[in-house]
């Protein structure tokens, strides 16, 4: 189930970001929210080379999945864009952990 949570098709990409409005921001991410294809949310994570090389890109988006399955944020009924930011790498994992329980929890 879980890896089924984060795979998008090409035109699922593009019909989520047609649909998605901005859900909150600060300066380490975007997150966008739609209303879910499927029976649970899922999670889109964008993380451009501008963010950092790529084992600080990998490491960023292992945490943000996990935070993502660990609280069941899918069980909220939406598809879920976190757009990352490069201070987004600088973050520790309690310190992001609190932000995005924070914006997740905004309705």
């Amino acid at each position: 189930m879980a890896r089924g949570l984060t795979k998008f098709s090409k035109q699922e990409i593009k019909f989520l970001f047609e649909k998605a409005k901005k859900h909150a921001s600060c300066g380490s991410f975007v997150i966008l929210r739609a209303d879910s294809l499927a029976d649970v949310g899922r999670l889109l994570i964008v993380s451009s080379k501008k963010v950092g090389n790529a084992p600080k890109r990998n490491l960023l988006k292992r945490r943000l999945k996990h935070i993502f399955f660990q609280k069941k944020i899918y069980d909220k009924g939406f598809d879920w864009i976190l757009i990352a930011r490069k201070k987004a790498t600088k973050l520790t994992f309690a310190t992001l952990e609190k932000k995005l329980l924070h914006f997740f929890a905004l309705d």
